[in-house]
């Protein structure tokens, strides 16, 4: 049960990427193809419709599967600007994790097996094998893909979506689907060749917030990997709120160990 519920939190790790919303905007021509654009000019319009929400929340209903198990559960997110993203993770209206990652540490209380995990940015980044950091995940949340090599991005065209390309290193490989007629992040994907892993986000159903802009949610992540095998996690939101202060706590039980 334990091994369940870490393997969980280290996908909802990923939830945090997934967090995009961004303003509607056409770009089609007439005949309904899309035009072609260079990578700097679809870079531009996701740019234009970013989000600079001091606060941002949102509920998560959550359901995870891998080869040997399928659990639900539901995932609380608080946000608040270049400062910590929180997380409670509860499933039979009990919390079973508690997570708080600032930009230089990750703190995670787990509930079943009482324990206290306190550890440097650097764990997740190394725990994942990508080059991000809390300002990656930041970005990701208020709209912006991840991107591991923005200045070598190639620009294409896939039926309704505008895609960008790029080869990160010898073993990273990088590849992003926008929606042509709104600028909204549809799905992005990483290959690991070295560490034999995909990780890939897809997004869809998205909705008007209470200030107009677009939000999605509906999201899902697929992830194959050696340690794990193949896991996917499907998430419908709602409760978004941006610009809502929330109350942060985090206590940690002096009962529970230190790991």
């Amino acid at each position: 049960m334990l091994n369940s519920i870490k393997n969980i939190f280290w996908l909802l790790f990923l939830v945090i990427l997934i967090l995009p919303s961004c303003k509607s905007k056409k770009i089609i021509s007439e005949s309904g193809k899309l035009k072609k654009l260079s990578s700097k000019k679809i870079l531009k319009n996701l740019t234009r419709n970013e989000i600079t929400a001091e606060w941002l929340s949102a509920k998560a209903e959550v359901a995870y599967s891998d080869k040997s198990q399928k659990q639900k559960f539901v995932a609380y997110v608080r946000h608040k600007k270049d400062a910590l993203i929180w997380m409670s993770i509860r499933k039979f209206n009990l919390e079973i994790a508690r997570v708080m990652i600032r930009p230089d540490s990750v703190f995670i209380i787990n509930r079943f097996g009482k324990e206290y995990i306190p550890r440097k940015f650097d764990f997740l980044t190394e725990r994942f094998n990508l080059p991000i950091d809390f300002y990656d995940l930041q970005a990701a949340i208020v709209g912006k893909p991840v991107f591991l090599n923005k200045n070598e991005l190639k620009a294409d065209i896939d039926k309704k979506n505008y895609t960008l390309a790029a080869t990160s290193s010898a073993q990273l490989r990088e590849k992003y689907w926008i929606d042509g007629a709104i600028f909204v992040l549809k799905k992005m994907a990483f290959v690991d060749k070295e560490m034999a892993r995909t990780i890939s986000f897809e997004y869809d159903d998205y909705q008007a917030t209470e200030n107009e802009q677009l939000f999605s949610y509906f999201r899902s992540i697929h992830l194959d990997s050696k340690e794990i095998g193949n896991s996917t996690i499907i998430m419908k939101l709602s409760k978004v709120e941006l610009n809502q202060k929330k109350k942060i706590k985090f206590d940690v039980p002096s009962s529970y160990k230190q790991k």
